[in-house]
């Protein structure tokens, strides 16, 4: 992927095709518009006609300039354009996603799991394994734990079916079962988080928000439609 600030090209080898673009303009200038079918005049207007050198039509200047714009937009769609582009970790880095599923991250839900599959989708396109974890409890009675590492395209229907619970997020439980579980070394960590503190202290949050760092670059939003906030 190249990427050139907020604008980035999955395919960028398509690019090289705007070299071209010269030569692309030199053939249609060289190229004279199609002949149009003129009715002959009569003959007495033609003795009044007054020979002059003539020269080779061509193609008027801005119709040259809107076929290369076609041209370039074409070459562009083709190297595929991401806008505001999740910046890629090294190549095989792991994404750790953490989503506070309890009662209080209903608000939004479908936007914040939108938000998530979007950032496996990046994930996927770089080749990067993921992990899930959930901040609430299982209704099952089941301990806390995260996903096993796999491919982010086997978690993007995994995300896409999680539903909130009706109880709050238990983030020092979490903390507690993550640390008897198996995850990567290396990984960059977004945390799609409800905004919201589980005590008066913040604790539990801050504790958490700790331990996510220890297992590489966090990032933290609040809300589907902000910025990602790295902490």
């Amino acid at each position: 992927m190249l990427s050139l600030g907020a604008l980035a090209f999955a395919t960028p080898w398509a690019l090289a095709a705007l070299i071209g673009l010269p030569v692309l303009w030199w053939l249609l200038r060289i190229t004279p518009p199609q002949p149009r079918q003129v009715t002959f005049p009569p003959l007495r207007l033609l003795l009044l006609l007054k020979p002059k050198e003539e020269t080779p039509a061509h193609t008027p200047w801005w119709l040259l300039l809107l076929r290369l714009l076609i041209a370039a937009l074409a070459i562009l769609a083709l190297a595929e354009p991401i806008l505001n582009p999740q910046v890629a970790p090294r190549d095989g880095q792991a994404l750790v996603l953490v989503i506070d599923d309890g009662w209080t991250g209903a608000p939004h839900w479908r936007e914040k799991l939108a938000r998530a599959d979007e950032l496996l989708e990046g994930a996927e396109r770089n080749g990067r394994p993921a992990v899930l974890i959930t901040t609430a409890a299982p209704g099952n009675g089941e301990a806390m734990q995260p996903s096993l590492l796999m491919p982010a395209a086997e978690l993007r229907p995994i995300v896409a079916g999680l539903q909130p619970k009706a109880w709050v997020s238990d983030r020092a439980s979490l903390v507690q079962a993550l640390l008897q579980a198996r995850l990567p070394d290396s990984a960059s960590v977004i945390w799609i988080s409800d905004g919201l503190r589980e005590d008066e202290t913040g604790e539990s949050t801050y504790t958490l928000a700790e331990f996510l760092q220890r297992l590489g670059p966090l990032s933290v939003i609040t809300s589907p439609d902000d910025a990602t906030l790295a902490l």
